[in-house]
Parts: structure tokens; sequence; C-alpha cells
């Protein structure tokens, strides 16, 4: 599937776990500083949040959602400049695991399954 309405710049989580998983972005556009975040991102799907292509001094975090509202951050690292950037969530709430993964794999959901792609899910889902 080719996807006409990929953002130049993003993060993206795919979570492959047992549990929900989230990830934040502080960093800043024209010395102004912005956040963005993904909300829980549920089993088995994918999250793609756009940045600016001017961002810099970009902190990614990656977060383990655990019931009912608590986020336990498992991963941060930052970035001085915006590309695409992307993330395979694994493992349980008490032993998650984060991978780097190529972005190139974004049209099939990184793993080959039915997991939501960048595309809007609802009306396009990934095959």
């Amino acid at each position: 599937m080719i996807n006409f309405n990929l953002p130049s710049n993003y993060f993206k989580l795919t979570n492959n776990g047992s549990c929900g998983f989230a990830f934040s972005m502080n960093y800043f556009v024209s010395g102004i500083p912005e956040y963005a975040f993904s909300k829980v991102i549920p089993v088995g799907t994918s999250t793609l949040v756009s940045i600016d292509a001017n961002a810099t001094n970009i902190n990614f975090t990656v977060y383990v959602y655990n019931p009912p509202y608590k986020l336990i951050p498992i991963y941060t690292t930052n970035f001085t400049s915006a590309e695409p950037r992307c993330y395979l969530a694994t493992g349980t709430l008490e032993n998650p695991t984060l991978t780097n993964i190529p972005c190139t794999s974004i049209g099939n959901g990184s793993n080959g399954s039915n997991s939501c792609c960048c595309c809007c899910c609802c009306c396009n889902p990934c095959k």
C-alpha cells in the first residue's frame, strides 16, 4: 500500500506488547517550546505523531501504562533535529521492551499484522 498522506517528520510507536504504551515529545520550533503526546496506544495498534520539520532539541519519552491513570517512563532520549523515527514496544507491564525499528516498515504495521498504519485506521485499514 502506498501512503500519500505520510508526514515527512514523525515519531511512530507500534505496540506489540501485552499492555498499553504512550510517548511524549518536548521540543523547540524557532525558539518556542512545543509539546506532543500520543495518548495511550492499545495493544496491537500503532500511533504516529508528526513533528515540525524545524523542530530542534527533541526530548522523546516512552511510557508504559499502569491502569487506571499512571504512566511510568521506561525510555528517554534526545535528538537534535526532526526526522522519521519508529519504535516497537513489546513485553509486559513488569518487563517492557522498546526497540528502534526502520520506518520503511510503516505501510504494513511493522510486523505484517493488521495493526494500525499511518493512515486513518477506520477508513483505510492496513492489509
